[in-house]
């Protein structure tokens, strides 16, 4: 997938869209979980002092990246333990992307920072992965979740985004439209109109969001109001029976 052509591309418009957001990430424990190891380097920007990289497969990872091979949805970590987490393409590679995401909730710590990149399929993308199930196409092991039901997912288990998401990669998805541009020259305007363009319909998706922690009801009594015990059930004692030793 990510040698080809098209896959390059996609790489480029990616990192171009990461730098900003990936930059806010700090604590002490980050994961970088998918199958493309080169784009973990941006882990380098944030302020993380322990970058882990994890895949299906142990890979030889960059400098500075600890590598680990274990899957998604059984993470050997203690709940509320890493500070920040970036999926990257990993819930389409999943069996079940709920699990996988409740396994994210409980190691991430709250106030931790969640960063999910995967293909859109309300785009041009999502078209062609429309005839990926009957050849045999880079995106045939791919299952692209739908944006809205992702959103309720990370509603669901007590996640807030702090910022719109970000759709980017508008242009066809043919590699032989691929092979007659300049991809640095594209990845540089997918960036630059990215702001102002920001449509629901490009082939990538980059949601960021914060998970919350435990609300607490600080208001204290409400002034005028009588305060009263409240009932509590005990046995009733009859006064011969104090007398018995």
């Amino acid at each position: 997938m990510w040698e080809s052509l098209l896959g390059q591309q996609a790489l480029r418009v990616e990192r171009a869209a990461l730098a900003s957001v990936i930059r806010r990430m700090h604590g002490d424990v980050a994961l970088w979980c998918g199958s493309e190891v080169t784009s973990a380097e941006a882990l380098s920007s944030c302020m993380v002092r322990c970058p882990v990289f994890i895949g299906p497969i142990n890979q030889s990872t960059c400098a500075g990246l600890v590598g680990m091979a274990t899957q998604l949805e059984a993470l050997p970590f203690r709940s509320n333990s890493i500070d920040g987490i970036i999926l990257h393409h990993a819930l389409e590679l999943t069996s079940d992307p709920r699990v996988a995401l409740r396994e994210v909730c409980r190691v991430l710590s709250p106030g931790g920072r969640l960063i999910i990149v995967g293909f859109n399929p309300w785009s041009l993308l999502g078209i062609r992965r429309l005839y990926a199930h009957f050849f045999n196409d880079s995106l045939s092991n791919h299952c692209l979740i739908n944006p809205l039901r992702l959103f309720d997912w990370l509603t669901l288990l007590g996640f807030e985004l702090d910022e719109a998401p970000i759709y980017c990669g508008y242009g066809l998805p043919i590699n032989r439209w691929v092979e007659a541009i300049d991809l640095p020259a594209l990845a540089r305007r997918e960036s630059s109109v990215k702001p102002a363009l920001n449509l629901p319909c490009g082939g990538i998706l980059i949601a960021s969001a914060i998970k919350q922690s435990v609300s607490m009801n600080l208001r204290g009594p409400v002034l005028g109001q009588r305060r009263r015990f409240a009932p509590i059930a005990y046995p009733r004692i009859r006064s011969s029976q104090r007398l018995k030793p």
